[in-house]
């Protein structure tokens, strides 16, 4: 993704709105700044936040500057529960609940060979 015609010395939020799917929508945000250095190249400077990597300075074959930054997404992740008896085996119609982001109260009953 490219955002293009940032200025230099002007503070930048960068927020994630849409996620992949089996991935969370981050709920952090990065506040930036793109300054220049004693070398007058120019540089990302982190206010709140962080990237996953440091971030890369390039220039493109135009002459262009380029910052590379990388962040990464918390994937969503499966839960598998069996009960079973006191011999291992499975129970099946044993009801559990579960709360949390996007599962209010939401109800599950496990299913024989599940």
């Amino acid at each position: 993704m490219n955002f293009k015609n940032l200025n230099l010395g002007q503070e930048y939020t960068l927020k994630e709105i849409v996620a992949p799917d089996n991935y969370e929508v981050s709920k952090d945000e990065i506040k930036f700044i793109i300054n220049k250095d004693q070398n007058e190249e120019p540089v990302v400077e982190i206010i709140e936040g962080s990237f996953s990597k440091t971030s890369k300075v390039m220039i493109d074959e135009s002459g262009n500057y380029q910052i590379q930054v990388n962040l990464e997404d918390e994937p969503k992740y499966d839960l598998i529960i069996n009960k079973t008896n006191e011999n291992g085996e499975k129970l099946e119609n044993v009801k559990f609940s579960i709360n949390g982001k996007d599962k209010r109260n939401k109800k599950y009953k496990t299913m024989q060979n599940s």
